[in-house]
């Protein structure tokens, strides 16, 4: 006896999914740390800041710290977020900092526009198309399928060689035979 159970896809596998990215994300992304904006700007003027993106709600850059060995310069990740500003650009450029400005990356954002919408999208089509083309009769998809009819009337008419038209000396030929 086969087992007829039919799988289903499930919610779990959405799930796990998202876990699974969210950890990617949260484990390989490079870890930075948090000062604050006047520790930023205290660094900034004493010359540590050696670049920075500034974006609209966070700026990102690396600022030099002397080793533990002393001499060698280490560079460590920062983030901050920053207030209105309009004097910052031009202490920037005064420090001969290389920064750049950033737009903002919002992840889940960027996943339900680029990834989600779209196959949501095509899965509805798709599955509006199979429902329009797979009623009874409907020619969509259904190509190899025979559409020979049977008409019996029960063996109560039949033919004979009289009763076909054609040379006669084709009937004697066959019937010779």
């Amino acid at each position: 006896m086969k087992n007829n159970k039919r799988r289903s896809f499930s919610l779990g596998y959405i799930l796990l999914f998202f876990a699974i990215v969210y950890l990617a994300q949260m484990f390989f992304s490079p870890k930075a740390e948090e000062v604050s904006y006047s520790q930023f700007r205290l660094y900034l003027k004493n010359g540590y800041i050696s670049e920075c993106t500034v974006g609209q709600n966070i700026i990102r850059g690396y600022y030099k710290k002397l080793s533990a060995e002393g001499g060698e310069e280490d560079k460590i990740a920062f983030f901050t977020v920053p207030i209105q500003d309009q004097a910052l650009v031009n202490e920037l450029e005064e420090q001969k900092v290389r920064f750049k400005g950033a737009p903002e990356n919002n992840f889940l954002k960027s996943m339900i526009m680029w990834w989600i919408i779209p196959f949501g999208v095509m899965t509805l089509v798709w599955f509006l198309l199979l429902k329009k083309f797979s009623g009874m009769g409907s020619p969509f998809m259904s190509f190899g399928k025979a559409k020979v009819k049977l008409y019996s009337d029960n063996g109560t008419q039949k033919i004979t060689f009289a009763d076909v038209a054609g040379c006669d000396e084709a009937k004697k030929k066959i019937k010779g035979n």
